[in-house]
């Protein structure tokens, strides 16, 4: 029961802090609770972008009979992998499906990795942040790189507490902004304008009437 609590806390504080405006910080993490949204975003998002800028993964659920047999991701420009098997068996599990951890290494991850070289991707996305994708021995430390990386990244957390996605939620140079009813609809296309906005700065410097490359927040951001 403690932790169930301090589940529950942590996901209050992080509904009153979320911010639904853009600010000028780089990193943009959706969170929100299973359902609300947040593969959806990315996905419209990333039909507001260029074609051939992006470069990350986003996943689905794979569904047989109307019930949940597992998960897919789908690499931006490329195929969709197997993540997790409701079926399946293994050492990596999360709650009643086996994780296919080696698969999403080498197919999801290194592609990911190879794009950060890549000067032609200007903006990255990561689909989600969460359980199983952080069974991935690589996976923390490349969403480190993107977290440092200068182009902008628009990334999915899980709402829930967990040390690494606490960690990085609390980062100085990351928006945290959970989703609503109110802001769900428009995020895809404020988020796209300003991840342009923002990728432009990169190489030319602060967007022009943004002093400084800084947006004020329509509410309460997220601040270490």
């Amino acid at each position: 029961m403690p932790e169930a609590r301090a589940g529950h806390m942590a996901a209050m504080f992080w509904l009153k802090v979320g911010c639904s405006g853009m600010s000028g910080k780089k990193n943009i993490l959706l969170t929100g609770p299973p359902g609300s949204g947040k593969t959806t975003i990315i996905r419209r998002l990333l039909e507001a972008l260029p074609p051939g800028t992006a470069a990350g993964f986003y996943t689905e659920e794979v569904r047989e009979g109307g019930k949940r047999t597992g998960f897919v991701a789908q690499i931006v420009g490329g195929p969709r992998i197997v993540l997790a098997r409701a079926s399946g068996s293994g050492r990596y599990r999360v709650g009643r499906y086996a994780v296919e951890v080696a698969a999403f290494e080498e197919l999801v991850l290194r592609p990911l990795r190879a794009a950060l070289k890549d000067s032609s991707r200007r903006f990255l996305v990561i689909d989600e942040i969460g359980k199983m994708e952080l069974l991935a021995p690589s996976f923390a430390n490349l969403v480190l790189a993107c977290l440092e990386d200068p182009r902008p990244l628009v990334a999915t957390v899980m709402l829930a507490p967990h040390p690494f996605a606490d960690r990085i939620k609390a980062r100085p140079d990351v928006q945290v902004i959970v989703l609503t009813a109110d802001n769900r609809d428009r995020l895809p296309t404020e988020l796209a304008k300003r991840i342009i906005e923002l990728a432009g700065a990169g190489r030319n410097g602060p967007s022009a009437g943004s002093p400084g490359g800084e947006k004020p927040c329509r509410g309460e951001s997220v601040e270490a």
